[in-house]
């Protein structure tokens, strides 16, 4: 095996040193390349500042649908739980008609027990309208009221206990300023457990 010793120095390289020769001939810039430099840097700079501006759109669209869908869903299972428990009264002895006491296509008033104790309180009279949720940002919540045949009820409701299932419908709007979909519809049809 051989062992190679190398001298590393600036005077190794051929005629008088490579590092020299690149110091020494160095001239400057000239106003063209400082010019090109600018302007290549301007337009991979607007190129990065457009595509991260698109991305902004896109990503403020997707998250207003996401809100738009959330606040949907959040009221239409609110309201699915409540018409679940109309007409709760565990006790039987309750002093009132528990159940849905007035039924009409943009308005429903429901009446429940919550505590069990007989005596309507406060709190256990629910009513819903579109303007209930409309922080939410809830255009309508329409009702549309079947019998135990499916067959739809004319509304205002007259005869309350032919009720047997309740077809809830919410829209929500968005802003239109805002790529994609503005407006966003769901239902849910609500069998009445009571």
């Amino acid at each position: 095996m051989k062992i190679v010793n190398l001298k590393l120095s600036i005077e190794n390289y051929k005629g008088g040193g490579f590092i020299r020769r690149l110091i020494t001939n160095i001239r400057g810039v000239t106003l063209v390349e400082v010019l090109l430099a600018v302007t290549i840097s301007g337009i991979i700079g607007a190129v990065v500042v457009t595509v991260h501006l698109a991305q902004e759109r896109v990503y403020a669209g997707e998250d207003a649908f996401i809100n738009m869908y959330r606040n949907t869903r959040t009221v239409i299972d609110k309201v699915t739980i409540t018409l679940r428990m109309a007409g709760y009264d565990p006790t039987g002895s309750a002093s009132f008609d528990p159940g849905i006491s007035y039924a009409n296509s943009d308005s429903m008033v429901i009446v429940i027990d919550y505590d069990g104790d007989g005596v309507l309180d406060g709190d256990e009279t629910v009513v819903y309208t579109s303007h209930t949720f409309a922080s939410l940002g809830i255009d309508s919540l329409r009702f549309a009221y079947l019998d135990r045949n499916h067959v739809s009820l004319a509304t205002p409701v007259d005869t309350l206990p032919d009720i047997n299932s309740v077809a809830v419908t919410v829209v929500v709007r968005r802003y239109e300023g805002l790529p994609g979909r503005h407006r966003y519809e769901l239902s849910r049809e609500v069998k009445l457990r009571n």
